[in-house]
C-alpha cells in the first residue's frame, strides 16, 4: 500500500503511475482511450465529495495526477483511502491499485 502525506489545504498535484499486476511482472497501465476517475473514503470509509480533478498524465505509460483545491481533504477525516478508477467505452470498470487502495494521510500544517 502506497502511503502519502498532505498537509491540510494543500493543493500541489498528487501524482501516481497504475500499474497492473503486481511484484516484479507489474507493468504499467495502458490509459489510452479511458476514462480516470477517483475514489476517495475517509477514515469511517464514507466518501468524499471532492472538487478536485483527477486526470491522465501519459497514458501510455499510467500516469495520472489529482489537483485537490483546499477544501478537499480536512486533517479530521484522515486517514483517506484512494483509489483510482478507469473506466472503458463500454463501461467495464478497472480499480487501481490492484490490492490495497492508497492510503493518504492529512495533517494540519
Amino acid at each position: 500500500m502506497t502511503t502519502r502525506y498532505l498537509g491540510e489545504g494543500e493543493t500541489k498535484p498528487i501524482t501516481a503511475t497504475l500499474y497492473d499486476g503486481d511484484g516484479p511482472d507489474r507493468t504499467a497501465a495502458v490509459l489510452t482511450g479511458l476514462t480516470l476517475g477517483i475514489i476517495i473514503r475517509d477514515r469511517t470509509e464514507a466518501d468524499v465529495p471532492v472538487a478536485g480533478k483527477a486526470s491522465i498524465v501519459t497514458a501510455l505509460s499510467g500516469e495520472v495526477k489529482f489537483e485537490p483545491v483546499a477544501t478537499d481533504f480536512k486533517a479530521a477525516g484522515s486517514p483517506y483511502r484512494v483509489t483510482w478508477t478507469v473506466t472503458d467505452g463500454s463501461g467495464d470498470i478497472a480499480w487501481y491499485p490492484n490490492k490495497w487502495p492508497e492510503q493518504w494521510i492529512v495533517r494540519r500544517p
